[in-house]
């Protein structure tokens, strides 16, 4: 009876043990630290969390400003601004590890709390396989950045205003040429410079990392990337 009761807690801490070993499953911004030369910014809660009741996550700092989801819109943003500040950074990349992560909506709302800051603010929609910013701001969807990669448009006939002071968009442009090889020439970083000498800020909107190699591409000319997962 002693050896048993010694025994069967023991095997079962063990298995338990084990198991938090093998665990790969990210439950939590705890997991996320725990990853080397990884720093978390913020958490955004579910929709369904915010007792506002929104029916959409894309505007919702500017329709729900006072709901859940918004604050920790601020307080990401507040986050973000003091890394990129203290590094002197302007543009930054945001990719989702998966489909669905809620990129384009967090980089609309980010985009628009920060413009409220009185700082200039360009969006690029570099997301040419499942492009949505042009739809979300309410703009055409051309001329845009592959125009721009390809040489037919200027970077400043492709900017467009949005109807929020300080906050412009660079749709992501025609799609029926093969530009996603452009994101590795100086092209690209071309543009980007020409961005960070008009904009304070600089938010791009890329594809998923497990569906594309665009996030990897881009991240080689821009000065910070964000993981969403």
């Amino acid at each position: 009876v002693l050896l048993c009761t010694f025994l069967v807690p023991a095997a079962v801490g063990g298995l338990v043990a084990l198991r938090e070993i093998r665990e790969q499953r990210v439950r939590g911004p705890q997991d996320i630290a725990l990853i080397p030369r990884t720093r978390v910014l913020g958490v955004m809660p579910d929709i369904s969390m915010d007792p506002t009741n929104p029916e959409r996550i894309e505007h919702i700092c500017v329709d729900r400003p006072a709901g859940v989801i918004a604050e920790a819109v601020r307080q990401l943003r507040t986050a973000l601004l003091k890394e990129v500040q203290s590094r002197g950074h302007r543009v930054v990349l945001f990719v989702g590890g998966l489909p669905g992560a809620g990129v384009t909506s967090l980089i609309s709302n980010l985009a628009a709390n920060a413009a409220a800051t009185d700082s200039r603010v360009l969006v690029i929609d570099a997301n040419l396989r499942r492009p949505r910013m042009h739809t979300l701001f309410d703009k055409p969807d051309r001329p845009g950045l592959s125009d721009v990669l390809l040489g037919t448009v200027p970077f400043s006939d492709a900017v467009v205003q949005t109807s929020q002071p300080n906050l412009s968009l660079l749709a992501a442009g025609q799609r029926e040429k093969q530009v996603f090889e452009r994101f590795l020439t100086a092209s690209m970083a071309q543009v980007l410079e020409e961005a960070r000498n008009n904009f304070d800020l600089v938010f791009i909107d890329a594809p998923p990392a497990v569906v594309s190699s665009d996030a990897m591409a881009i991240a080689g000319h821009a000065d910070a990337t964000v993981l969403v997962v």
